[in-house]
């Protein structure tokens, strides 16, 4: 699921980039994108969740959003910029966050194992 999100936002930074002038179908692309980025943050926790000892959580999350609020407060100067340079950086940002989620350690690695949650 997370990578059918991943390359609909990337589908729609391409639009966005190279075709900026397609008419219509520039609506149905932002509407894409807008989906997609809230479906990656809310996949984003679940990851975390599965990925991160339990311990380490918090400390996690707190960066993601940290990291995720400091762009967001860059986003109007970097709006500003010339042509498709906005979106360039933002698809940019969006490839390195996926590539970075392949260094996590698998899913459920730090969920209780049922051996251990059983009574005995």
């Amino acid at each position: 699921m997370y990578n059918i999100i991943v390359v609909s936002g990337i589908v729609s930074y391409a639009i966005f980039i190279f075709l900026p002038d397609i008419g219509w179908p520039i609506y149905i692309a932002n509407c894409v994108l807008v989906g997609g980025l809230g479906a990656m943050q809310n996949l984003g926790f679940l990851i975390a969740e599965l990925r991160v000892p339990p311990q380490s959580l918090g400390s996690v999350n707190m960066i993601a959003q940290t990291v995720g609020v400091g762009f967001g407060a860059l986003v109007p100067f970097i709006s500003q910029l010339d042509g498709t340079i906005p979106m360039v950086i933002s698809a940019v940002y969006a490839i390195v966050v996926y590539v970075f989620m392949y260094g996590l350690p698998t899913p459920g690695t730090y969920l209780p194992k049922a051996d251990e949650m059983s009574v005995k």
